[in-house]
């Protein structure tokens, strides 16, 4: 969609708008409005019936643990992908995607570092693709990246001996559809890719370099 000079500081103020805006969303009307997934019940201008489930930001809907099989249709404010887990995003404002560095780690360390300590560290970044989102391959049994988290850039911190960063969590959440492994690609080292790649991604092989 095009950008839209609208301003949101709150989920229920773009539920709000969308409610009232139907049409920029390719919706012809609303049958169900509640709290729980999924928002609405929509019936489409194609004549098809969608759950759509409202956002601020796109995004968002990676740490709100929702029934992935009860999402039809993501409508946001804000999006910087075109789906997430392969359900379609509708958004008004669109912008090219932000950085996810996909690290690697034993699962005692994912579950101790990652999980429970809220942070992870020591990492060398490539300052030119700094990224906003850290995603965890976890090594065998688990032999996925089955976790990501947004990172908070304020209380991030850089050991100015070696440059290596301490990277601390704004939110955090395991993948609904962990991304495995597939025919040919494997973790390397650190991996950019796109968020709009990675949410998209099934397995390593989907996963496109930033």
């Amino acid at each position: 969609m095009k950008k839209k000079s609208v301003e949101f500081k709150k989920e229920a103020q773009f539920r709000e708008f969308f409610e009232k805006n139907l049409d920029k969303f390719d919706v012809q009307s609303i049958k169900l409005s509640q709290e729980v997934t999924p928002d609405y019940v929509c019936i489409m201008k194609d004549g098809s019936v969608k759950n759509v489930e409202a956002e601020l930001h796109a995004e968002d809907f990676l740490r709100h643990d929702h029934p992935l099989e009860k999402v039809d249709l993501i409508v946001c404010a804000f999006s910087s992908v075109y789906k997430i887990h392969g359900i379609p995003v509708k958004s008004l404002d669109y912008n090219s995607s932000e950085v996810v560095v996909i690290a690697s780690a034993e699962p005692e360390r994912a579950e101790e570092g990652f999980w429970k300590e809220n942070r992870w560290g020591w990492l060398s970044i490539d300052e030119k693709r700094f990224p906003q989102y850290l995603a965890l391959y976890v090594k065998k049994p688990v032999a996925a990246i089955d976790r990501i988290a947004k990172i908070d850039q304020e209380k991030t911190t850089r050991n100015s001996k070696d440059g290596k960063y301490c990277f601390v969590f704004e939110w955090k959440r395991k993948l609904g559809y962990p991304i495995r492994l597939g025919k040919k690609a494997r973790i390397q080292g650190r991996q950019y890719v796109p968020l709009s790649s990675f949410v998209a991604a099934r397995t390593i092989d989907d996963l496109k370099e930033e």
